[in-house]
C-alpha cells in the first residue's frame, strides 16, 4: 500500500519540479520529459481526488465518462499550479476536478442525487459557478474575498455592516447609499464618507496587493 500523501509532500513536489527547471542544464526535450514524468507521478498518487470527486455520481449511466472527465481536471491543475501562489494543493484542484465533472453531468440534463437510489432529472442550480469559468480565476475571487472580509472584521460593528450592505458581502444584500441610510439613522453623505474610508483601507492592505499583483503575472 502507498504511503498516504500529504499537501507538504505535494508542494516538496512542485518546488523540485521548479528547481530542476531553472537548474538543469538538459536539451529542452529532455527536460520536458522528466517534468512531465514527475508531474504524472503527482496525477497517480492523487487518482483519490478524482473519485472522491465523482462518487456522487456513482450510478450516473455514465459515470465512466465523467471520471476521465475528472482526471482531465486534475490534470490540468498539476500542470496550471503555481506553488508559490496557493499554499494547498488539494483545494486548487478540487476547483478544477469539480468544475470537469459537473460540466461533463450537466451535458446530459441530468444529476444523481444521493438521497434516490435512482438518476433524476434537475433544474439548474443558480449558484453554481459558470461551466466555462475558469476554476484559477475563481479560486482568486475567492481569495480576494476572504482578504477583503479580514479587513472588514477589524471595523466597528457598523460600519462592518454597512460596507458589507455596499457590496452585498457576508450574506448581505447589496443596498443603495441611499437604502442604507435610514437604517442607521445617519445620513447619505455619512454612509459615502464611511465607504471612502474603507475603500483606501483596502487599497493599503498589503495581502490584497500581493493577490492583485500575482494575477497579474
Amino acid at each position: 500500500m502507498s504511503k498516504i500523501i500529504s499537501n507538504a509532500d505535494i508542494m516538496e513536489m512542485f518546488k523540485k519540479i521548479d528547481e530542476f527547471k531553472e537548474s538543469s542544464t538538459l536539451p529542452q526535450d529532455k527536460i520536458d520529459s522528466t517534468v512531465t514524468k514527475k508531474q504524472d507521478e503527482i496525477i497517480n498518487r492523487l487518482s483519490f481526488l478524482v473519485y472522491n470527486q465523482a462518487r456522487q455520481y456513482r450510478n450516473f449511466p455514465n459515470y465512466d465518462d465523467l471520471v476521465q472527465e475528472g482526471f482531465i481536471g486534475l490534470i490540468k491543475a498539476v500542470r496550471s499550479f503555481k506553488w508559490e501562489r496557493f499554499p494547498n494543493f488539494f483545494v486548487f484542484s478540487d476547483q478544477w476536478i469539480r468544475h470537469y465533472v459537473k460540466r461533463a453531468a450537466s451535458r446530459f440534463d441530468v444529476v444523481y442525487n444521493p438521497d434516490k437510489t435512482r438518476v433524476v432529472y434537475a433544474e439548474p442550480d443558480e449558484d453554481e459557478a459558470d461551466p466555462n469559468e475558469n476554476p484559477d480565476e475563481i479560486l482568486w475571487n475567492t481569495e480576494r474575498k476572504e482578504s477583503i472580509m479580514e479587513v472588514l472584521n477589524g471595523l466597528p460593528e457598523r460600519d462592518r455592516i454597512i460596507v458589507c450592505k455596499i457590496f452585498g458581502l457576508g450574506g448581505h444584500e447589496q443596498q443603495t447609499l441611499r437604502e442604507i441610510g435610514p437604517l442607521f439613522g445617519i445620513s447619505h453623505e455619512r454612509i459615502r464618507q464611511i465607504k471612502e474610508n474603507v475603500l483606501v483601507k483596502l487599497k493599503k492592505n498589503q495581502e490584497l496587493q500581493n493577490i492583485n499583483e500575482l494575477n497579474q503575472d
